[in-house]
């Protein structure tokens, strides 16, 4: 994750944030990356480049592993 950019290794682009801005201009953060919806799989949310909106992005990949919990 680097500035509104997911990559994995080795450097290649999997997703872009196009609209959005990240914080904290010497580290780029994003707003928030965490696991938000309890699936086990991380989110990441964004804010505009304008500063009216946040935007929570996702996958839409179904996953084939379950974790139970308490």
């Amino acid at each position: 994750l680097d500035g509104t950019t997911i990559t994995k290794y080795p450097r290649t682009t999997i997703f872009t944030a196009a609209g959005c801005a990240s914080n904290n201009s010497t580290k780029s953060n994003p707003g928030l990356q965490a696991d938000l919806l309890g699936d086990w799989r991380e989110e990441v949310i964004f804010r505009t480049s304008d500063n009216t909106r946040l935007r929570i992005y996702t996958t839409d990949i179904p996953t084939v592993y379950r974790i139970p919990c308490l």
